[in-house]
């Protein structure tokens, strides 16, 4: 229950899986050695400069130190201010269709998670009782 309010392991599993879905949050992955032994070597640095920038922005700096036995390792670093989804770099159809499937497809076949995104993506066009009734037939549990 903690994992997501826990930016060590957010960022751990996220460099380990390169991504951060319902698999992520499985408590077997939550507690695995890897995801662990890097957790505990990740740092947090506030910054009051990316604090004054919010709400407007969502700034984030990530620096990686590798420690591959060079005399000053190897660094690499990425800065952003917005994040795909954010009110200022919305998600497009297709991104929202793509997180769409990855939360899903667990609990829906490809022909329902059509139906479902057709809906909604011409809601004008179609009565709330398709969608419920097409979200009725949705799995509550895992496939």
């Amino acid at each position: 229950a903690e994992a997501d309010h826990s930016l060590p392991w957010v960022l751990a599993v996220a460099l380990l899986d390169g991504d951060l879905n319902p698999a992520q949050y499985e408590p077997e992955r939550i507690i695995a050695d890897d995801v662990q032994q890097l957790m505990r070597t990740v740092t947090i640095t506030p910054d009051d400069s990316f604090s004054d920038r919010f709400p407007q922005e969502m700034p984030a700096r990530l620096t990686i130190t590798l420690d591959d036995g060079s005399e000053d390792g190897n660094v690499f670093t990425a800065e952003e201010s917005a994040y795909d989804g954010f009110f200022t770099q919305p998600l497009d159809w297709a991104g929202a269709r793509a997180k769409f499937d990855a939360l899903t497809t667990p609990f829906a076949d490809q022909g329902l998670r059509d139906e479902i995104s057709d809906i909604v993506h011409g809601l004008e066009n179609h009565r709330t009782s398709d969608l419920t009734a097409a979200l009725a037939r949705v799995n509550t549990t895992r496939a």
